[in-house]
């Protein structure tokens, strides 16, 4: 297991407190989701590409009531710390490459938030061209 998750796992059940209050100091999750709604108001089918374990998943289920999440990413605790309606959410662990293949413009919205910097540099190109065909145009 890398130092990170090992680590956020040592503090139990306060891992879930100090992960978010960590993360506020880059991302405010609450405010992304807050602007998204407000620029694409009426997403019925969203791809979050690299969900990880689902702290965006969560306000993305708030903000989209009648939406279905598909949350994809490569690590292997897809959604563990996730609290929300699992009915409406979808976690995959699936390469967004796989997912352009597999589901061509089928999403209303595609969201990529705090997670760039875990791609390599030399692929970063084809993981974003991938994004691109995975939403629907318009």
């Amino acid at each position: 297991m890398r130092p990170g998750p090992l680590i956020r796992r040592l503090f139990g059940p306060y891992e879930r407190g100090l992960t978010e209050a960590y993360r506020r100091i880059f991302v405010d999750l609450d405010d992304f989701a807050h602007h998204l709604r407000s620029w694409v108001p009426e997403a019925k089918k969203i791809l979050e590409v690299g969900c990880g374990e689902g702290a965006m998943t969560e306000r993305l289920v708030r903000a989209y009531p009648d939406a279905v999440v598909t949350g994809i990413d490569m690590t292997p605790n897809l959604g563990r710390l996730f609290r929300g309606d699992r009915d409406r959410v979808l976690f995959l662990r699936k390469s967004v490459q796989d997912t352009a293949r597999d589901e061509p413009a089928s999403f209303d919205l595609v969201i990529l938030c705090d997670v760039l910097h875990h791609v390599a540099i030399l692929e970063r190109e084809q993981f974003l061209v991938a994004m691109q065909f995975t939403q629907k145009r318009r």
